[in-house]
């Protein structure tokens, strides 16, 4: 079906790309601590760029046996569209290290296997006298084909699997969720985390409105990244007049002990920030043609949209000191694990004002009890300037993102 996709858009168009996607989605849903329904569903998407005298028209479909009319209404669209001095060409082809991310072991989970697992888990909640309230088993087998006119055919395979949870501990009322996710068959190490970090919130209180430190966890940090970080380098948003971060190439945006690292399409390691100074910004081919640089590799799509700017994985360079010997080197302050609302972040001055769903007083240098109806408050610029300590040791923060716990001279926390 590819083949003849490609012959009617060379007779048609005078640049063209492909991109065709295979996905096949297995899940199982809980409710209230029942198995409730499996669901499975196949999507084959394609989607279809074509280049004419300058103008470039998307379209895309899920009728594959039909792609000639997919195909006839990108290059309509093309036509309707205003002239794109910026764009070159499609991208062309080059060296790509091809990832481990197939696993024959979940492609043959059966939905028995998928069953047993969280009837597992069911009885290890039980017992720790928690309630489950929702969950749900899902895995996926995905296959992505892109081809275009500059020779560019590439196909890329994956598996995935997650289990999520969200608890309930009827006797204090607080719930909490997490998610286990992997390339290969899951364990129940985070279900176990869960279940610890549920029980570490029984007592609760609300402190004072004051300054203190912060402690941040690699959850919450990812969390700060996602919501902050990578917006303001996402070059089209440099580009638009969006972003704190103008101008600021080669320049100190944040602490010295601070170093950012990604990888990109092509699986390179792309230093963005190197000890506090900003090295670059994320491209993909069209942002790069743009500001005339190398492209980052840093594209991101499916089947139904064109292409924007994504990453990959996030890494924070690891520090010096242990986890325990920078807890001890806290009299008084909070360690922050989760938090609400950073979405409502000002993304242009950094600004926030957030709600802490789980954190920890901190006194001389031990974690006491968690804290409820609290916040924090202050700029995100100036709280990635004020590092005092890094962890010695990368967690999994989630969503791509590998950091450690990081500790901050200060934090307004607001509560009584």
């Amino acid at each position: 079906m590819i083949e003849k996709i490609k012959e009617y858009l060379k007779k048609n168009v005078e640049q063209y790309e492909i991109y065709y996607e295979d996905s096949l989605t297995e899940t199982c849903e809980l409710n209230k601590g029942q198995i409730d329904v499996f669901t499975s569903g196949k999507i084959k998407g394609l989607g279809i760029r074509v280049y004419n005298n300058k103008r470039i028209g998307f379209s895309t479909t899920t009728d594959i046996q039909n792609f000639k009319k997919c195909c006839d209404e990108a290059i309509s669209i093309a036509k309707l569209n205003e002239k794109d001095e910026h764009f070159v060409r499609f991208a062309k082809p080059g060296k790509y290290k091809e990832d481990n991310y197939y696993s024959k072991d979940v492609i043959n989970l059966e939905a028995e296997d998928m069953k047993k697992y969280m009837e597992d888990a069911i009885k290890m909640i039980n017992k720790n006298n928690l309630k489950l309230t929702s969950g749900r088993y899902y895995k996926s087998n995905d296959s992505i084909h892109i081809l275009n006119s500059e020779g560019v055919d590439v196909v890329s395979t994956d598996t995935w699997n997650y289990a999520y949870f969200e608890l309930l501990d009827e006797k204090t009322g607080v719930s909490h969720y997490g998610m286990e996710g992997s390339y290969d068959l899951l364990g129940y190490e985070k279900l176990k985390e869960l279940i610890t970090r549920l029980k570490a919130m029984n007592v609760r209180d609300t402190p004072k409105t004051e300054d203190m430190k912060l402690i941040l966890h690699p959850e919450a940090i990812a969390d700060l990244l996602d919501n902050f970080f990578v917006y303001n380098i996402n070059a089209e948003n440099v580009q638009n007049n969006r972003s704190l971060f103008i101008n600021k190439l080669n320049k100190e945006i944040f602490s010295n002990k601070l170093t950012i690292i990604d990888e990109g399409t092509s699986r390179k390691r792309i230093l963005l920030v190197d000890k506090g100074i900003l090295k670059s910004y994320l491209y993909n081919s069209y942002t790069a043609n743009k500001d005339n640089v190398k492209n980052t590799g840093h594209a991101s799509r499916n089947y139904a949209s064109i292409p924007g700017i994504g990453t990959t994985n996030i890494l924070i360079e690891k520090g010096n000191k242990n986890f325990t010997e920078i807890l001890k080197s806290v009299n008084k302050g909070i360690y922050v694990k989760r938090v609400l609302g950073l979405h409502t972040m000002n993304s242009l001055t950094g600004d926030f004002s957030v709600g802490i769903s789980e954190g920890h007083i901190i006194k001389n240098g031990e974690i006491k009890h968690a804290v409820k109806d609290t916040m924090i408050s202050g700029n995100v610029l100036e709280l990635l300037k004020n590092i005092e300590e890094i962890e010695d040791k990368i967690h999994y923060g989630g969503d791509g993102y590998y950091v450690p716990n990081i500790l901050f001279n200060k934090i307004k926390v607001i509560g009584k």
